[in-house]
């Protein structure tokens, strides 16, 4: 569950600071994403109490022949679980890549002149001699390590 915490407080941390349409598309498929967890709860849940029913009954027998037993149960419940959080981690580095491509359309889109002055309030060493093409790639360098570092 920390997980997936740490995981939706990123994706807030990507939707506040990603442009507008981005930010409107991230929401969009959280609550996408949002419905589709909701459902596999559901089954989920469903599978659980079954699951429960099934693994009382393999320790039960497993008792009888004097063995321990992991129920199948069990091992899909972790399998589900391990797939539900690749799957979250999955869209997440999408997210942050999209909003990497729309940071880099952004920055592209600015004059060098306006392109120098973010340089120039970023501090980054060497910008009057840079290309604008280099104080694109210098200025992402360093808005995506101030933004790992919060």
């Amino acid at each position: 569950m920390q997980t997936i915490q740490r995981m939706n407080n990123r994706l807030d941390d990507v939707q506040a600071k990603a442009p507008k349409a981005v930010g409107a598309w991230i929401k969009l498929n959280r609550a996408i994403a949002g419905r589709a967890s909701t459902f596999v709860g559901s089954a989920f849940s469903g599978l659980t109490g079954s699951a429960r029913k099934v693994g009382e009954t393999a320790v039960t027998s497993a008792k009888t022949v004097g063995k321990s037993v992991e129920t199948s149960a069990t091992k899909v419940a972790r399998t589900a679980e391990n797939e539900i959080v690749d799957a979250t981690e999955d869209a997440t580095a999408r997210i942050e890549a999209s909003t990497d491509a729309a940071s880099h359309v952004r920055l592209t889109q600015m004059t060098k002149d306006e392109l120098y002055g973010r340089a120039q309030s970023l501090d980054i060493e060497g910008r009057s001699q840079m290309t604008k093409d280099a104080l694109v790639d210098a200025i992402m360098a360093v808005e995506g390590s101030e933004q790992l570092a919060r």
